[in-house]
């Protein structure tokens, strides 16, 4: 019973380790922002590239 488990664990643990990585970008400082589309709260839809030449600030909030 206890091998089968850690089988299971192992294969989870390797599967997401294996996803992370694919979909993963690098950016480091000074590199532009990648490419993204986000849904607005109100509908619709907003790509980065819409706001090219503007300051932009990102917030990050948690709705349940």
């Amino acid at each position: 019973m206890n091998v089968c488990i850690q089988r299971f664990v192992a294969a989870i643990a390797i599967g997401l380790i294996v996803c992370s990585t694919a979909i993963a970008q690098l950016v480091e400082v000074g590199d532009s922002a990648p490419e993204f589309e986000l849904q607005a709260l109100g509908g619709g839809s907003l790509e980065l590239d819409d706001l090219r030449g503007q300051i932009v600030v990102i917030v990050f909030l948690g709705y349940n």
